[in-house]
């Protein structure tokens, strides 16, 4: 099995591997990602200043294939880049 398993509703773009195949499709040398994201739910445990705190949980679109553990987002709609931030699979 390749890879850590990381994600996170940001979906991220610099996981080299997503369900043990690369993510090597648009990475190009300087770039910060490939092609395809890791996104996944998340909860902010700890998340404060000096004068407040909060947690804060991050929900994900559960009805897309592969949300056992993570879902493999593709594009920046998809996963939620940029402009897209509030069309993506996660919040």
């Amino acid at each position: 099995n390749l890879g850590t398993g990381y994600c996170d509703a940001q979906c991220p773009h610099d996981i080299k591997y997503i369900h043990g195949e690369t993510n090597s499709e648009g990475w190009t040398s300087g770039e910060s990602g490939g092609r395809y994201g890791a996104c996944c739910v998340e909860m902010d445990i700890w998340e404060a200043n000096s004068f407040a705190t909060a947690y804060t949980p991050h929900s994900c679109d559960t009805t897309k294939p592969d949300t056992d553990r993570y879902y493999r987002c593709d594009g920046e709609v998809d996963c939620g880049d940029g402009e897209n931030r509030y069309n993506g699979v996660c919040d």
